[in-house]
């Protein structure tokens, strides 16, 4: 689906914006504002696939999931560049597999307002590039076992927690500015961050960089 030079859109009030049921096929969703207008359920929703391209794309106002990457199959790809989400109580982009892993990268995106900017659940192996999120619980967040999440020049403010890893997942951060998050710079329930040395994690009450100022 292609919305072109018009950018076209997607109203979806009470439902599901757009449901990926397609075993073995490579789907392309392009310029599109995708609206749940606050009732819409999830703005897009991938149940298989071999690969799905989300690109310059724009979606508001939903009660669950941006992009809900939850497939039952093995080995699929989710690529993202240009994403906005915003008012996604449920998360801007959740990576979720029950077999195999699920692969994503995201590039040049922005996630605004909901329980998570990313997320990278269960047998998830996501890449996040230049890219923020900002005032939500947790900006970005690796929680399952087998859950990898990879940050590169990323930023994350204004959030109640910059970094989140939970149940034995992992993180691992580098040329990132995570500062003045609500509560916790860096937050390690179960699992573990890595970090490269070169991260700006400042400002944030608890969990901040130790000296150097600025260093992680």
């Amino acid at each position: 689906i292609d919305g072109g030079e018009a950018f076209s859109s997607i109203l979806a009030a009470g439902t599901t914006g757009v449901t990926i049921n397609a075993p073995g096929s490579h789907v392309v969703l392009r310029n599109l504002f995708i609206n749940g207008a606050g009732t819409g359920i999830d703005a897009i929703k991938v149940l298989q696939a071999a690969s799905v391209t989300v690109e310059n794309v724009k979606i508001l106002g939903f009660t669950g999931q941006g992009v809900d990457w939850s497939p039952s199959t093995a080995d699929g790809i989710l690529t993202i560049r240009n994403l906005t989400t915003s008012g996604c109580i449920g998360g801007g982009v959740s990576v979720v597999n029950t077999s195999g892993f699920g692969r994503v990268s995201i590039e040049n995106s922005t996630f605004h307002r909901g329980a998570f900017g990313v997320k990278a659940g269960g047998l998830g192996i996501v890449t996040v590039t230049d890219s923020t999120a900002t005032a939500t619980t947790d900006g970005f967040l690796s929680s399952g076992a087998g859950a990898q999440l990879n940050l590169d020049r990323c930023v994350s403010t204004h959030n109640t927690n910059g970094v989140k890893v939970d149940l034995g997942a992992a993180a691992r951060i580098s040329n990132c500015n995570i500062s003045t998050n609500i509560t916790n710079g860096l937050r390690i329930i179960s699992g573990i961050i890595e970090s490269y040395g070169n991260n700006m994690i400042r400002g944030n009450p608890f969990n901040d960089a130790s000296t150097p100022v600025g260093q992680s």
